[in-house]
């Protein structure tokens, strides 16, 4: 028989290992939900419901040009009076499209029938606030003649905001112009040349309307003021989003502080466990308890890698993108996780998993963490480079400044980025300017 030697190399992930890697990919919400679930099973575990930013002892302080080193302060952000204070912003809970349409009928004189069809009406309005199914629909779902159809839905069309309940974009403008006098030309560019006014062919419909250039001009920027969407404006709570930030940036005269959301933290009941200990003799009770306590301790020492490692990438995007939280969008540089990665001393995975799914609020707005981060970016010169959320500003700005009467092509706008060492393609460029929802020149183009 004859035998052979293999070596081979195993390498073997612990499940405290996966726990911990599970935990860090997690965000405020997702921890605290955990925490609950944990909690149901093990009974140590106190939950504290409480909201609560809590912030972190080391305080970075930056000014216009340098970062200093990090300062140790105190801070009830909460409770504080002083003018620096941070407070928390409360805000109500939204009214939908359809409680503000039925809120409106609620002093009216109508029958049992007629408020289950203005019922009916209010919720079946799509996203723009329209009723697309019209008079035949209400004939048919309620069994009723044309002039009661007909009655219902003019009511719901005489509610606020104006234009609601319309059947289409058309009929929504024109009940918008008709609370509005002298509106003739502007009733006749919505009714029959919409399409034409979509693509700023201005001068054919002047010839069509047989009217000056300045009357369709003018009754151009009069349709513009009309509102499309009559549900702007209003919560949509079928699918509202609420994102908990994992790290806030508080911005003071003179220095920035790194707050972290705290939300659920993991709280040991050692009074119950000690009270447990002291009057059991029982050794399968204490093999339980001690159990437990591990499960606790390893949890804990997951939840503390995971906020640590947080704080960490978090004092590294402050320091990087010190332009972006001084003055805002347009400012940010190329950096890439492989980046922070290495400054950090931690593998490129693990910055990607404290990444995922987190978000930073700061006096700026709301961003994931991978805002921060750029796949790519373009070479200015040797030595400096920029990212793609910069270009686009660079062309809304170019566009913005523009005249108005000779907008720029999408090929001189390329020009002129070449000018400034930006050197990206006319197709490039037309990308851009469309996720910025800015129209071609043709339709930028004044009269």
């Amino acid at each position: 028989m004859d035998t052979t030697l293999r070596q081979t190399l195993e390498h073997k992930i612990s499940q405290k290992m996966i726990q911990s890697v599970n935990i860090l990919q997690m965000n405020s919400q997702e921890l605290n939900d955990y925490i609950k679930q944990i909690s149901l099973e093990n009974p140590f575990i106190d939950v504290n419901d409480e909201f609560e930013y809590r912030k972190n002892e080391d305080a970075i302080k930056i000014s216009e040009h340098n970062i200093s080193s990090f300062e140790l302060q105190n801070v009830d952000y909460s409770l504080s009076s002083d003018e620096n204070s941070f407070e928390n912003i409360y805000v109500p809970q939204e009214e939908t499209l359809c409680e503000n349409l039925l809120s409106q009928l609620l002093c009216g004189d109508y029958t049992k029938e007629e408020r289950e069809i203005f019922f009916y009406i209010a919720t079946s309005l799509d996203n723009n606030g329209y009723f697309p199914g019209g008079i035949c629909e209400l004939m048919e779902v309620f069994n009723i003649n044309y002039e009661k159809a007909k009655y219902c839905l003019n009511i719901m069309k005489s509610l606020d905001p104006k234009g609601v309940c319309a059947e289409n974009l058309i009929e929504c403008l024109k009940l918008q112009l008709d609370e509005r006098d002298n509106y003739h030309i502007e009733y006749e560019i919505v009714s029959f040349y919409l399409d034409l006014l979509g693509k700023n062919n201005l001068r054919k419909i002047s010839e069509l309307l047989k009217a000056d250039i300045k009357s369709v001009l003018k009754a151009k920027n009069n349709i513009s003021k009309l509102n499309p969407k009559p549900s702007q404006g209003f919560s949509e709570r079928s699918i509202l989003k609420y994102i908990t930030p994992d790290i806030v940036i508080v911005k003071f005269k003179d220095h920035f502080n790194i707050v972290s959301n705290n939300f659920n933290t993991l709280n040991i009941n050692f009074d119950y466990i000690s009270t447990l200990k002291d009057n059991s003799f029982d050794k399968t009770l204490l093999n339980y308890i001690d159990k437990k306590l591990d499960e606790l301790e390893t949890l804990q020492n997951s939840i503390c890698m995971r906020n640590n490692t947080l704080l960490k990438l978090s004092e590294y995007i402050l320091e990087l993108q010190k332009d972006f939280f001084l003055y805002g969008k347009g400012n940010l540089k190329p950096c890439k996780m492989k980046d922070a990665a290495k400054s950090l001393e931690l593998s490129e995975s693990t910055i990607c998993r404290a990444v995922n799914g987190k978000y930073l609020q700061c006096c700026h707005g709301l961003f994931p963490l991978g805002y921060f981060f750029s796949k790519s970016s373009y070479k200015i010169n040797k030595n400096e480079s920029t990212t793609i959320d910069n270009i686009k500003s660079i062309i809304k700005n170019i566009i913005d400044t523009e005249n108005k009467n000779k907008p720029f092509s999408d090929q001189k706008i390329t020009e002129l980025l070449h000018s400034r060492d930006i050197n990206i393609s006319r197709r490039t460029v037309a990308q851009y300017r469309d996720s910025l929802s800015i129209p071609d020149c043709r339709i930028r183009k004044l009269y």
